[in-house]
């Protein structure tokens, strides 16, 4: 490229006169060369291996997890059994509007790149929610206003000092009494600013507050805060996760059933302001009764999220559409090739036109009705009754998705929004037909809602351009000739060449320009650390009570921060190993890395030998793990699952009656002597688990441990509460049969 080589004009002879001009041509401009304007051809490739990479110089990782406890409990020895509870899950609703998923977290990343390619990826774990209001008691409070205080809003702001101003409130949620000795919690929280709606933000404060006492005064720390506020019960009540609907706040209780005849739901609110001329104290009390959707009351007595919470007597059953759509969105715009799901509803208006059949025999005329036949035209292939979208009630979804951007400050966040079933803001499935002499009323979950647990969200930044020049630190300065100066050792060596060698041999970053490093001066340079890779293709078959779900703590301290629990069959979790590999290279502790992991299991059966009300209540559950000192570890955030939704709706002719039937026979006992009739069908569902992990050199988030393997565990539920439909040796067992599975991970140096 012109100019990016100096050659010298001309060339000095032993005795030939300088001249001055042409002197300071030659040393001057090499010197300028050194002021932030070397280029890839200054620089001689490949570059030494001892030089190090800057963090960032490659790649930036920003990374956001959170796991959620669904609190799943195989039917085994007796325990009754539990399908995932809302805990710290986001209750995503019948909302058709892109939101942020966020509950103590938000799935949001902040970050300031130059020209970039960023590469995201996100994993999220779901599960379809019934109508449950009948059985779960909401309770609604609406937040006092400044007038509620007796303030007006210019006394507010008159008064208003941020350091002294403070609100008090007092919480008693199915509570004993509504004596002091009696709340649930106390929240003590900043007073709202003046400015902004004082009602609103004073219930968007309460419902994650920063500092809360229980009802015994004992003050709760941050750390161990409930995630969803209010979720620990105590002694005095509790038991309910908050949320905020404008300037209301509502407390929903976690557990099914009533809570008392009598109980006590009160807040007290106390605003307490400061100033040299106003101090004062005003308490203003609300007490509200809770409210009960009683739409479905043959929901009574069932649990919240089983799964089956109208199963109930022999009513018609309706199919659980998750009708979830993820995407990412980026500054503000949904990136349209990340969404899941095949199409929106919105667009059916530019649906093709379809021909009608031809016209066939003769039109009638002048005759009494209408003709026989119609003129050949065309008509709108309208969409059917159903939902688009991910549909499967309990399952996991993987994302990922590039985009180049600008040089700024960018915001990446993970939406979900709920599809309607193929009619606008239409949630309720059209219940499947049934003869009219079978009496029996569908029970149609009206308010039906996605309940989201773990979820990560995960952005690499790519540099294609440096987001900001480096910082000029010291420039090389070269003197020049003047005319009579005298030319020796000292003037010319010392004082003008030396110091160029002396800058050309230790460069700095200031000095180079935009595009000065290339592939080229890599050489084999590589920023990976270790690779891993397997699969496998032959079935795997297990059983949920030889390989139940559960969680527990404990086992490894990878960080300080994260703890890992045992995995292998014998120890308190009884995983299954469904796919392991070795690291190429070990991953000692305290090596500065990003550790990604994606794995996939295909499933060719996952079936229960539940009644037909509640085969779709077998649960398969996948999970991560890491190898050290020999033992393999749960990574609990990475955990995906899927629960057995291999039926389909039949009508039993002579009564009528609508139920489900698996791809499997009536003779559903698992294991039993005669062996299952197989419909022909399968389930054929992959079930991603996705981990993304960042270790520094130093920190509560250094690595303690070394890393030798990664693997994919599984383990399964059996979620019904009915007994099993047979007597044999699996009765209340879920089967899990793996068609293939494959691990890959990748370390790379940070």
């Amino acid at each position: 490229m012109a100019g990016d080589y100096l050659f010298p004009k001309r060339l000095f002879k032993d005795g030939e006169p300088l001249e001055t001009n042409e002197v300071n041509e030659v040393i001057v401009e090499a010197g300028e060369r050194l002021n932030g304007h070397l280029n890839q051809h200054n620089i001689r490739a490949p570059i030494n291996a001892s030089v190090l990479a800057a963090e960032g110089t490659f790649y930036r990782t920003f990374t956001v997890t959170e796991d959620a406890d669904p609190k799943v409990v195989h039917a085994s020895s007796g325990s009754p059994p539990q399908g995932p509870q809302p805990q710290n899950a986001f209750d995503v609703g019948q909302n058709t509007s892109w939101q942020v998923i966020e509950s103590s977290k938000a799935m949001a990343v902040e970050l300031e790149t130059g020209k970039s390619m960023l590469a995201m990826t996100a994993h999220v774990s779901h599960c379809y929610q019934n109508d449950d209001a009948s059985v779960r008691e909401v309770w609604r409070f609406t937040m006092p206003s400044l007038a509620d205080f007796g303030l007006t809003q210019q006394q507010y702001v008159d008064f208003f000092d941020e350091e002294t101003n403070r609100l008090e409130v007092e919480i008693y949620l199915d509570a004993p009494g509504s004596a002091d000795a009696s709340r649930t919690y106390l929240a003590i929280l900043p007073a709202p600013p003046p400015l902004s709606s004082f009602s609103s933000f004073f219930a968007a404060l309460l419902k994650n507050p920063q500092q809360m006492y229980r009802g015994d005064s004992a003050f709760i720390t941050a750390a161990t805060l409930p995630t969803v506020g209010y979720a620990d019960a105590n002694t005095n009540g509790g038991g309910y996760f908050a949320s905020r609907s404008g300037s209301d706040l509502l407390f929903t209780s976690i557990q099914s059933g009533s809570s008392g005849s009598s109980p006590t739901f009160l807040m007290r609110f106390s605003l307490i302001l400061k100033s040299p001329t106003f101090t004062a104290t005003t308490t203003f009390t609300a007490t509200v009764t809770g409210t009960r959707d009683q739409e479905a009351s043959g929901a009574v007595g069932q649990t919240f999220s089983d799964l089956e919470s109208y199963a109930v007597g022999t009513k018609t059953l309706n199919y659980f559409a998750a009708q979830a759509q993820y995407a990412f969105r980026v500054d503000g715009a949904v990136i349209s090739e990340s969404i899941t799901g095949r199409f929106d509803n919105e667009l059916r208006t530019v649906r093709p036109l379809i021909r009608q059949d031809p016209l066939e025999g003769s039109r009638a005329s002048n005759t009494v009705g209408p003709p026989t036949n119609f003129p050949v035209s065309s008509n709108y292939n309208r969409f059917p009754n159903r939902p688009d979208a991910v549909n499967i009630p309990m399952y996991s979804s993987r994302l990922t998705a590039s985009i180049e951007v600008e040089p700024g400050a960018h915001l990446v966040e993970l939406v979900v929004r709920r599809v309607p079933c193929g009619k606008r803001q239409d949630f309720e499935l059209t219940p499947p037909p049934q003869s009219t002499s079978a009496g029996l009323t569908p029970v149609i979950d009206r308010d039906n809602r996605l309940m989201i647990y773990n979820r990560m969200l995960s952005v690499t930044e790519v540099p294609l351009e440096s987001r900001s020049s480096s910082l000029f630190e010291s420039a090389v300065e070269t003197p020049t000739y003047e005319n009579d100066d005298v030319i020796s050792r000292d003037s010319l060596f010392d004082k003008r060449l030396q110091p160029l060698v002396n800058a050309s041999n230790d460069v700095q970053t200031f000095q180079l320009g935009r595009g000065a490093i290339n592939g080229t001066h890599l050489g084999d340079y590589s920023t990976v650390l270790a690779v891993a890779q397997k699969g496998r293709t032959n079935d795997l078959s297990f059983f949920a009570n030889d390989f139940p779900y559960r969680r527990a703590t404990g086992g490894l301290d990878l960080t300080t921060q994260i703890k890992l629990m045992r995995a292998e069959p014998g120890a308190a979790t009884d995983w299954k190993n469904i796919v392991e590999a070795n690291l190429s290279r070990t991953i000692s502790a305290g090596t500065a890395c990003t550790l990604t992991v994606e794995g996939n299991v295909f499933l060719r059966r996952l079936q229960t030998d539940a009644p037909d009300t509640s085969i779709h209540t077998g649960g398969a559950f996948f999970c991560i793990a890491l190898e050290s000192g020999g033992e393999w570890y749960l990574y609990l955030p990475s955990q995906g699952w899927v629960n057995s939704n291999n039926y389909f709706l039949s009508v039993h002719s002579s009564t009528g009656f609508v139920s489900y039937v698996s791809f499997f026979d009536d003779q559903r006992v698992i294991g039993a002597p005669t062996p299952l009739v197989d419909l022909k069908g399968r389930d054929y569902v992959d079930v991603p688990v996705t981990m993304v992990l960042q270790f520094p050199a130093t920190g509560n988030d250094a690595l303690l441990v070394d890393i030798t393997g990664v693997a994919i565990f599984g383990a399964a539920a059996y979620m019904a509460n009915a007994a099993g439909s047979g007597t044999g040796p699996r009765n209340q067992d879920t089967q899990v049969v793996v068609a293939r599975a494959s691990v890959n991970a990748v370390a790379v140096k940070s």
